[in-house]
């Protein structure tokens, strides 16, 4: 089982300071921020012990990014918090995004996974529903992606599997949002936020 790294500053994603367990469950985003600088963190320590198991789950899809697992890590979880669980994200309401990472020295393998968010918990980690998987090939030039839809519906799960390989390869993509478009209040939310930020600063 990968380590988690509720702990980790979240400097990675531009957040500051440490995160609390609890924050951590009710902000997703930050979370995940929290959890995606494990990768860095973990530079030099133990390895993940053992391989990443599929088990019984529904057939896998792969491709190869000709990037490090590092830089592919680092690309897909920065653009799928934005993509599906950002303000305007197709799954902002019903999911929680995971991410857990080896260290890079020993070749970085990691594992991105989307979890229902189950309400009547209080800790709303569900069950898993789309999952990728990252593992080192080509002496570590390379990353071979797996991608597993394990209960999305099928025409948003490949949309985010375009996204994931647009995203290994260092391309923009959010086809999430094209074929789920975010209601007219998460988009007219977004520069108002952004606005309110702005004036804060000055």
């Amino acid at each position: 089982m990968l380590p988690r790294a509720a702990s980790t500053q979240s400097a990675a994603l531009g957040l500051k300071g440490p995160m609390t367990k609890r924050e951590a469950h009710d902000s997703p985003i930050a979370g995940a921020a929290v959890l995606l600088t494990a990768v860095l963190v973990l530079a030099g320590c133990g390895s993940i012990a053992g391989p990443i198991s599929l088990g019984s789950l529904p057939a896998a899809d792969q491709t190869t990014a000709n990037n490090p697992p590092t830089t592919v890590y680092s690309d897909i979880a920065q653009k799928a918090l934005t993509c599906w669980v950002g303000p305007k994200g197709p799954l902002k309401r019903t999911h929680i995004f995971h991410a857990d990472a080896a260290s890079p020295t020993t070749g970085g393998k990691a594992e991105i996974a989307l979890h229902e968010r189950d309400t009547t918990q209080a800790h709303p980690w569900g069950a898993r529903t789309f999952r990728i998987e990252l593992q080192s090939e080509g002496g570590g030039t390379n990353t071979r992606v797996t991608m597993q839809n394990i209960k999305i519906k099928q025409d948003l799960a490949d949309a985010m599997r375009t996204d994931v390989i647009a995203w290994a390869n260092g391309r923009d993509s959010c086809q999430a949002q094209v074929v789920r478009p975010p209601p007219p209040e998460a988009v007219a939310a977004a520069p108002a936020k952004k606005k309110a930020a702005l004036r804060k600063a000055l």
